[in-house]
């Protein structure tokens, strides 16, 4: 999301997708407990969310856009033992994923909303917590990096550029680099199902003018 609202604002232009630590794509889930009664996204009006921080796409971003596309108000909470207005929902933030799915599996918050890579993570997930959680909402896959270029940049430079990036991962020389790169394993270019996935990301900023303030 980060590299969308860059672009939006600067003119950067995406040329490519990154492989972070391996992985093309990610998504964002909702989860709750299993007995607090919560089946979809509209029944968190009046709920407590639990976010992660004011910088994550997954865990902040798309959860909030995805609230708001169903009509959904939300408000700040003070803290996750605040009770939110019984029309709106209420949201604070953990600062962690290990604290955000401990909030959720202790009650301090109803429901929780973080990325599939960190509900698979059992160091952010544990297992413990995960039998008596249960996921009720996910998105569409989407990017999970992308590499952006300042829209002046000498198109001679670009061309080359993408065409060192896409053959990186065929040269033995470039993996050191790679690694030291997020553990990059490799770009490739932004086509059919990536496309369809940065393009339904992009939808989701109508909803957030009032985060990108």
């Amino acid at each position: 999301m980060s590299a969308l609202i860059f672009h939006r604002k600067t003119g950067a232009e995406i040329i490519l997708r990154r492989w972070k630590k391996g992985v093309p794509d990610y998504y964002t889930l909702f989860f709750t407990r299993r007995d607090s009664g919560i089946e979809s996204i509209k029944d968190l009006k009046g709920k407590r969310m639990a976010f992660e921080d004011l910088g994550s796409t997954t865990a902040y971003f798309v959860p909030v856009a995805v609230l708001k596309s169903v009509g959904l108000k939300l408000v700040k909470l003070s803290s996750p033992r605040e009770k939110p207005p019984s029309d709106k929902v209420g949201y604070a933030f953990s600062g962690g994923e290990i604290n955000l799915s401990s909030w959720v599996h202790k009650g301090l918050a109803d429901a929780g909303a973080f990325s599939n890579l960190d509900w698979e993570d059992d160091d952010d997930t544990p297992p413990v917590f995960k039998k008596d959680l249960k996921v009720f909402y996910q998105t569409k896959p989407f990017p999970r990096s992308l590499e952006l270029v300042r829209r002046d940049l000498n198109p001679k430079i670009k061309k080359r550029l993408r065409e060192i990036l896409l053959k990186s991962s065929d040269d033995p020389k470039a993996r050191r680099v790679l690694r030291s790169y997020d553990k990059t394993t490799r770009f490739d270019e932004i086509v059919g199902e990536v496309r369809r996935g940065l393009d339904e990301l992009s939808q989701y900023l109508q909803y957030l003018d009032e985060e990108l303030r």
